[in-house]
């Protein structure tokens, strides 16, 4: 009998399948056939599965298991059992002699955290090796700042500290090597904004510092009036108040530093009107502001008086008020073929009336006197035009009779002067008669161009009468007026004498 049994430990230590055989070499213990592997009865207790030995249910360690019935020559033990080999575990991990257990130098397999020495899923980073972070229970590489804890920097897939802000994640900057929410534009990289601690886009210009724009999602230099704030002008990159309406725009006006409707002319750029709010190319005069005439839409300087309006001339480039008088060129004085005397009234100069009439006693005669061009004469009151000096104009009365001399009517003849009275003589009596202000007109220092179909007449200021020292009645011709011819002629009967007028400018007629 101990024979027998000397025989099956033998067996279960060598782990293999024995032909048991009693003392007189009988059938095996387990009796059917096929021996200890194989049919019904066998050592296994049935056909063609793993072998199991009766020490490895003994409730006992044996000497080729690792723990009590496991391990070895038995099944592999569960966690916390002793192990020689992965093989003897279930979890396939022996770590120091213990199944399932784990070290920080000996980590677990399948990205497992080793929690409490055992290899299990991870809850939180802090379950995991340095550097890894613990997502959906596995520990590994982190795929982002937001996978790290608070303050850490996930650097070529580990957490740890940060070297700049672009290793943060959710906007935060790199401080000290901890990631941080901001606090300011300025830690945020540039054209960011810093905005409820995050670093990030703009999304219009109002988020951005003073100045910049929102272009593209970055604060910076303006481009153009539609980067900036409503109002603003974009002047050399820089959103900010306009200080003229060419900065503005198109069709706007600076209007107290801010771009926008106009309301006056003087809102807009030099050149608009200002009409229905908008700044824009002008239809007519009135819409122009101070001197201005409407050209071609534009407001600008006046080259003639239709271009100002009505009521209105133009004044050396400016629309002022006033009227155009029509001009004429008379004809110079001439013999009427049998006088003893005269030549009066027409001696070739610019007048305001359509005739002339010479007298030479005791005929006279009337002539026509040809269109020249239309002065401007100026009732407002304007300084001179550069370049300019204006002189008073008044309109005298026609010449009458004074009721009883033989011949005259000198003096008077309704004409446009720049004296303000004239004289009538009629032998042997004279009369002064005051002429009424009508105006101002001007004359160029130097010979202006004159305007399309107008003319440029040169002015002379004529001395005034004054006696030849022996004739019985006369002074005719000089008057001490602005005359267009260069001389006059003073006739003291029976002598008469031309005088020189001096040159004082140039008179300019629209057509």
């Amino acid at each position: 009998m101990w024979k027998a049994l000397g025989a099956f430990v033998a067996c279960a230590t060598l782990a293999v399948a024995c032909a048991g055989s009693t003392e007189d070499g009988g059938s095996t213990p387990s009796g059917g056939s096929g021996g200890a592997s194989g049919g019904t009865g066998g050592a296994t207790g049935g056909s063609g599965g793993t072998q199991v030995f009766p020490s490895c249910n003994d409730g006992a360690k044996g000497e080729t298991e690792t723990d009590v019935d496991c391990g070895g020559t038995c099944p592999p033990c569960a966690d916390k059992k002793a192990c020689k080999a992965i093989e003897d575990c279930l979890s396939k991990i022996c770590t120091d002699g213990v199944c399932g257990g784990c070290t920080a130098t000996s980590p677990c397999p399948n990205a497992l955290a080793c929690v409490a020495g055992i290899c299990q899923p991870c809850t939180g980073n802090a379950d995991c090796a340095a550097g890894q972070a613990c997502t959906s229970g596995k520990c590994g590489d982190c795929g982002g700042a937001g996978a790290c804890a608070t303050g850490q920097a996930c650097v070529n897939g580990k957490c740890g500290p940060c070297d700049s802000s672009a290793d943060c994640g959710g906007g935060q900057v790199c401080d000290n090597g901890s990631c941080k929410p901001c606090e300011s534009a300025g830690q945020c990289a540039p054209g960011q904004i810093c905005q409820a601690g995050a670093c990030g886009p703009c999304a219009k210009t109002s988020d951005c510092p003073a100045g910049q724009a929102c272009v593209g999602g970055a604060c910076g230099n303006c481009t153009a009036n539609s980067d900036c704030e409503p109002g603003q002008a974009c002047v050399g990159g820089v959103c900010g108040p306009c200080s003229s309406a060419s900065q503005c725009t198109s069709g706007q006006a600076c209007v107290g530093g801010k771009c926008g409707a106009c309301s006056t002319t003087d809102d807009c750029p030099k050149g608009q009107a200002c009409v229905g709010g908008t700044c824009g190319a002008c239809t007519l005069a009135s819409q122009c502001s101070g001197t201005d005439a409407c050209v071609n839409g534009a407001c600008t300087a006046c080259t003639v008086s239709s271009q100002c309006g009505s009521g209105k001339v133009c004044d050396f480039g400016r629309c002022l008020a006033g009227k155009e008088v029509q001009m004429y060129q008379c004809p110079p004085s001439q013999s009427l073929g049998g006088g003893s005397w005269g030549f009066y009234g027409c001696q070739g100069h610019v007048a305001s009336t359509p005739t002339c009439t010479i007298i030479e006693y005791p005929s006279s005669q009337s002539f026509n006197c040809t269109p020249l061009g239309k002065l401007a004469l100026v009732t407002a009151t304007a300084p001179a035009a550069p370049g300019t000096t204006q002189v008073s104009m008044y309109q005298c009365p026609p010449s009458q009779s004074l009721g009883g001399g033989s011949w005259g009517f000198y003096g008077c003849q309704n004409q446009l002067a720049s004296t303000p009275t004239c004289t009538i003589i009629e032998a042997p009596t004279t009369q002064a008669f005051n002429c009424t202000a009508a105006g101002k007109i001007s004359l160029a220092a130097s010979p202006p161009t004159a305007p399309p179909g107008g003319k440029v007449v040169p002015m002379y200021q004529c001395p005034p009468q004054q006696s030849l020292g022996g004739g019985s009645w006369g002074f005719y011709g000089c008057q001490g007026q602005l005359a267009s011819t260069p001389t006059c002629n003073i006739t003291e009967y029976p002598s008469s004498q031309n005088f020189t007028c001096t040159p004082v400018g140039s008179m300019v007629l629209g057509p």
